[in-house]
């Protein structure tokens, strides 16, 4: 290691200090932590997806580190939780979600207020089938889920229809 870091240094006028990890060896089923120095079973580190390998740090510094960084960093963080959720709740970009966006005219699917107070247009997909149907503010989102939880679309459509006719021959209220 000291060997490949003398060669950055020698070569490259842009070196960097390269982060060390010092691998400790475990010890009847426990391990130092690189960050709090404590010695502590190997389950308080957790395993990497890389296999056997026991991370340098323990779960409780590595999530203090990522608290520190995210801290220092909140737009990006906030830019990273994004499109994480996006993808993971959605299965769409935050790219395809401005595509949307732009195609519906910044404004919700079934109504035509544009969002904003600084918020985003909610994600409406099909519970079942996971498919996204659009983007839509948060009261037509909250609406349809109510109307599609309870099944009754068809019964609302045919309620308004027959009110709306009802009213009409009686010279009504609509």
């Amino acid at each position: 290691m000291a060997a490949r870091q003398r060669s950055l240094r020698s070569t490259s006028e842009s070196w960097f200090p390269v982060r060390v990890y010092t691998f400790t060896s475990i010890i009847d089923g426990k391990k130092k932590c690189n960050l709090c120095l404590a010695m502590k079973p190997t389950a308080d580190f957790g395993a990497l997806k890389r296999g056997r390998y026991v991370p340098p740090r323990c779960k409780d510094c590595r999530v203090l580190e990522v608290a520190t960084w995210c801290k220092k960093n909140k737009k990006l963080a906030s830019a990273i939780r994004r499109r994480t959720a996006m993808k993971g709740r959605y299965g769409i970009s935050v790219e395809t979600y401005e595509k949307m966006l732009s195609t519906q005219g910044g404004v919700c699917a079934l109504c035509p207020s544009a969002y904003s107070h600084g918020k985003r247009l909610c994600v409406d997909h099909d519970h079942r089938t996971g498919r996204v149907r659009g983007l839509l503010c948060s009261r037509c989102n909250r609406l349809l889920g109510a109307v599609e939880s309870a099944g009754c679309a068809k019964k609302i459509v045919r309620y308004l229809a027959g009110a709306f006719s009802e009213a009409r021959k009686a010279g009504g209220f609509l």
